[in-house]
């Protein structure tokens, strides 16, 4: 998509020389309306002074500074040019140069607020498109977890241990009932992009309930987290999609259990950790990962997943906010 030009600087520069000259009976009189034609320059410069003046620092304390000292020296500098080259060469009596650098002065005021307003309006708008964005991505990570679970294998896995847990007339059958549905209300009816651990736990500890039972001697989970931990933040589905990844992309069987504990290395991050035993299975595991970069990112926190992958094990930390 082509970069639209910025025509601010022009507009500003053509109508505060416009209204400078036609105000200023002394540049008629003199005969030097055609003039306006060099403060529309010195303003368009002036103008992009500001703006690059703006970028020097993240400290408006810094940024006034830099623009009130910047357009003092630009004042001076232009009066200078103006009165002892030009007004030199054409003479004439009346002009006045402190009020033309009074002017210029007060000029690069109003072009940086006017500036400074145009950046504020574009950050507003930035902040909405990110907020649309961040509902986008939280409906987009739902669909996606409910195509994950209703996918042939998850059926397949939950269908037979339903099947065998009738037939032996197992009494946890209508718990197993009970945490299935809930897992897929959860996923449904969640409407928030981010969460609390202790919830994000609770829906984990069932999901991983339904994938654990009748696999006891191939699968394990353990779950080990600080209490004063519970109330901290992430984002919505972040520990499921994590256990689920597990599953997905690792071989297990008896001779070969797969171990997943999830355990924290501090109060403000949680990592979920497994024994690294790979499966062929389509690459999108760097996709998810990417997705959750992304659904950090959007709420303001940035290298916020780190991964550990060494030979045996792999590991994924999540920050807590």
């Amino acid at each position: 998509m082509r970069k639209s030009k910025n025509y601010a600087p022009y507009l500003f520069a053509f109508f505060i020389s416009t209204f400078t000259v036609v105000t200023n009976s002394f540049l008629i009189k003199s005969g030097l309306a055609l003039s306006w034609i060099l403060y529309c320059f010195v303003l368009v410069g002036l103008w992009y002074l500001i703006e690059w003046l703006l970028t020097l620092s993240d400290k408006k304390l810094v940024q006034w500074g830099g623009v009130f000292l910047g357009s003092i020296l630009y004042s001076i500098a232009f009066v200078s040019l103006d009165f002892y080259i030009l007004h030199l060469l054409i003479p004439f009596s009346g002009f006045k140069p402190w009020e033309m650098g009074i002017g210029l002065f007060l000029n690069a005021i109003v072009s940086t607020i006017l500036i400074e307003s145009v950046r504020w309006s574009k950050e507003g708008a930035k902040a909405q498109i990110e907020n649309l964005t961040l509902q986008a991505e939280n409906i987009e990570t739902k669909f996606k977890l409910l195509r994950e679970q209703v996918n042939p294998e998850f059926l397949f896995q939950c269908l037979t241990t339903l099947q065998t847990m009738v037939r032996a007339d197992d009494p946890q059958t209508e718990d197993y009932i009970l945490k299935l549905a809930n897992v897929y209300r959860q996923t449904l009816t969640k409407d928030r992009h981010l969460a609390p651990l202790r919830e994000e736990l609770a829906l984990l500890q069932k999901y991983m309930y339904l994938m654990h039972y009748g696999r006891e001697a191939t699968l394990s989970f353990e779950i080990d987290v600080l209490d004063a931990s519970l109330d901290y933040q992430l984002p919505v589905f972040a520990l499921q999609l994590l256990g689920d990844n597990c599953i997905k992309h690792n071989e297990f069987s008896d001779s070969q259990p797969l171990h997943i504990r999830i355990f924290q290395k501090d109060a403000y991050s949680i990592t979920i950790t497994n024994n690294y035993q790979r499966r062929t299975v389509p690459k999108s595991f760097g996709i998810d990962i990417e997705h959750l970069e992304m659904r950090y990112a959007l709420a303001g926190i940035n290298n916020a997943v780190y991964i550990e992958h060494e030979a045996t094990t792999y590991s994924t930390t999540l920050k807590l906010f």
